[in-house]
């Protein structure tokens, strides 16, 4: 046994007060009585606060309801004889601890309050059929899209937290999905206290690890992209932060250094250095000449406490560590919402110059197999769905040969060379200098010697970038709601601390599929480039889970289509329009009285079960997966198969795809063929006579009439004749 709380030292409280006939005036500790309603258990281990060893029985149901009331006496009865066996008659396993308690009070909370809004009174009821709705709904429920976007501190975040994606909730799924294995588990125990058990084993007999990672697997497949609405002005500014600031940054802190003198004493060294924050002056970004910020001075700033806003005052010192900062949270959202790495990938990632090619050590730059473009991969560590991590690498850019156009996330990485060169030449620790990014450990100011210097985690980064959301990118004219029924108002009230990183991955799918025209153009340049290099050698890097990312968004795609087809708000021509019409009424019926997002997801799930996948691309959308035999790129190109899951990217263009049956065109589409229609309209017009103006106005004439198919006005033209 072990004896792990002050209450189990003696042997009065240590009996077996679960096969007692009244146990409800017995200690379970120095403060509390088994019926009581909270328990107190006494903390033995260093560094618990008292919150970790509490047991709230009387917790809110919902509907006036509340766990305590004498209605669920006998079922909150047996759930304490299972709690307090657990800690000293376990019989599978080391008896727990008072440190599970936490985990252990969460699931048990999780599972009641789902049995009285089901309708189960009893753990015998729980058959293993229940115990699969009850991860159903688990994925759909607010509970869990409340964890998702809030954050559930208490059980998924610490300062050491370095899973692969801290946002999926594995350790919130699994204390969950493991209650239900204790109670099957505990059953013989159970059966001698006159309780009820369950009647056979949860999840059809799996473990409850097995349930709890395919479960979140598939809660990745639910958590939405970062809506635009909140995405672009996000990604706007960090632009702006790596392209007209970082330099300053840089030499910011350069001349600081080189006045700082480690041999004066550090009060009168701290002054002397802070002559060049006071004096130095910003570049001016603006067209009227204006530097983008004053001085350094005293100034307030919104920072993150424990996941909460607060105002501080920060001296030039700090001001200088926030402006480093603030660089870095611009680099790595760059990289991520335009890459795709992970937050721990990116966390990985290795400093050094290549003398040869004057790029960082983490990158590489090859021509394409066409010898058209030039790709820029990124080195890396992978160690998700790895048992020991191995090397892999990125497509994160790609320009024409022999430009010299550098991608955003190609200069987000050159940057985070040069600003934290510095740090990691002084960090004491040696590993350090070979990190990318590494991360000031004192709470304020700059560091002063080496120690203050440590290896980055991923919280950090997370924190990093919500608080520079905070600070300079305005989301307070947010909407509720967008058009696809996102909730945009958790953003604005948060002022954006709500984001999830892996949200940022599949932004990164999406908008590589689409290419989205609202985007700036520096942004909607690199997903062009990208969107190029991806069809030219339909690479998408070694890393499987990303091609996982990419197949769940074309299915959340794939659902708001079908979605607005059946709510009538959604225009489509081309030969598979008159066949997706004909389905419209059925996808009302599969619908029900579903809106915004939990109708999205019905469709979502109707799409996964059918196995219906939809292509997309800039110019129209492929509806393969309904009839593969019968794609017009694949007959072209001699691959015609029952079996093709896509199509055949060598033969797809916007000739090949319109005389194609499994084609439509809706408005997404209208500024890919309003510009093909202008520019061959003009062309056409034009003096330009034989064979190319002929297939001009060919081309023009099938843009025309795609317009009008889904009521677009065709916008006048600009001849040499004015």
């Amino acid at each position: 046994m072990n004896s792990s709380t002050a209450l189990l030292t003696s042997t009065a409280m240590a009996r077996h007060l679960h096969l007692e006939a009244s146990p409800w005036d017995a200690p379970v500790s120095t403060r509390s009585k088994f019926g009581d309603l909270v328990w107190l258990l006494d903390i033995t281990t260093p560094g618990q606060g008292p919150g970790s060893a509490r047991v709230d029985w009387d917790f809110d149901l919902g509907d006036g309801l509340s766990f305590g009331q004498p209605r669920f006496s006998v079922l909150r009865g047996g759930l304490m004889r299972l709690v307090w066996s657990l800690f000293t008659d376990r019989r599978s396993g080391l008896d727990l601890t008072v440190g599970s308690v936490m985990k252990l009070s969460t699931a048990m909370r999780c599972l009641v309050r789902w049995m009285i809004k089901n309708d189960y009174v009893c753990i015998s009821e729980l058959t293993s059929a229940a115990s699969e709705e009850y991860l159903d709904d688990v994925v759909s429920s607010y509970m869990l899209e409340t964890e998702l976007v809030e954050g559930d501190q208490a059980e998924n975040e610490s300062e050491d937290d370095e899973q692969d994606d801290p946002e999926i909730p594995l350790g919130a799924l699994r204390p969950r999905t493991n209650f239900w294995s204790l109670l099957w588990a505990q059953r013989a125990v159970l059966r001698e206290a006159g309780v009820a058990v369950l009647p056979e084993a949860p999840f059809g007999g799996k473990s409850a690890r097995t349930v709890a990672n395919t479960l979140a697997t598939k809660i990745v497949g639910w958590i939405p992209p970062v809506p635009d609405e909140v995405a672009l002005p996000v990604m706007a500014e960090a632009h702006r932060w790596l392209w007209e600031r970082a330099d300053d940054v840089i030499r910011l802190q350069d001349d600081y250094l080189a006045l700082y003198r480690p041999e004066l004493c550090s009060v009168y060294a701290g002054v002397v250095a802070g002559v060049a924050l006071e004096n130095f002056s910003f570049s001016c970004a603006s067209p009227d000449l204006v530097p983008w910020r004053g001085p350094l001075e005293e100034a307030p700033r919104l920072s993150m406490l424990s996941g909460q806003w607060r105002m501080a005052v920060h001296d030039s010192h700090s001001v200088l560590r926030t402006l480093i900062e603030d660089v870095c949270a611009a680099c790595v959202i760059v990289l991520q919402s335009e890459a795709g790495p992970r937050i721990n990938e990116i966390c990985g990632l290795i400093a050094g110059m290549n003398v040869q090619t004057g790029l960082p050590g983490c990158l590489e730059l090859r021509s394409s197999k066409t010898g058209l473009n030039e790709h820029f991969f990124l080195k890396g560590m992978l160690s998700k769905m790895r048992r020991v991590p191995e090397e892999v690498e990125w497509l994160i850019g790609a320009r024409p040969a022999g430009s010299n156009f550098i991608p955003a996330p190609v200069r987000a990485i050159q940057v985070l060379q040069r600003l934290f060169e510095p740090l990691r030449s002084n960090a004491t620790d040696d590993s350090l200098r070979s990190k990318l990014i590494v991360q000031f450990t004192a709470p304020r100011g700059y560091p002063r010697d080496g120690n203050m210097i440590g290896r980055v985690l991923t919280s950090r980064l997370r924190t990093l970038q919500r608080v520079f959301i905070g600070n300079h990118v305005d989301l307070s004219g947010l909407p509720d709601r967008n058009a696809q029924g996102q909730d945009l108002a958790r953003y604005r009230v948060t002022k954006g601390a709500c984001l999830l990183t892996h949200s940022w991955r599949k932004s990164y799918a999406l908008y590589v599929f689409r290419t989205d025209s609202r985007m700036i153009g520096a942004i909607a340049q690199q997903f062009h480039h990208l969107s190029l290099a991806m069809t030219e050698q339909g690479y998408l890097g070694n890393d499987p889970s990303l091609l996982e990312v990419m197949n769940g968004v074309r299915v959340q795609q794939t659902a708001q289509f079908f979605y607005e087809m059946a709510r009538g708000e959604r225009r489509i021509t081309g030969r598979i329009a008159k066949l997706v019409d004909e389905f419209r009424a059925e996808f009302a019926r599969i619908l029900g009285t579903a809106q915004g997002m939990a109708g999205i997801a019905v469709m979502q799930r109707w799409v996964l079960n059918e196995d219906v996948r939809i292509w997309f691309s800039r110019h129209g959308k492929c509806f393969m997966g309904l009839a593969p035999s019968k794609a017009r790129c694949h007959e072209l190109g001699g691959t015609t198969h029952w079996a093709n899951a896509e199509p055949n990217y060598v033969h797809r263009n916007p000739e090949t795809c319109l005389g194609c049956p499994l084609y439509a065109v809706d408005a997404e589409h209208a500024e890919f063929w309003l510009l093909r229609y202008v520019e061959n309209a003009s062309f056409a017009a034009g003096s330009a006579t034989g064979k190319a103006a002929r297939a001009a106005k060919l081309r023009a004439n099938q843009s025309e009439a795609v317009l009008q198919a889904i009521r677009v006005p065709l916008p006048a033209l600009v001849t040499n004749d004015g």
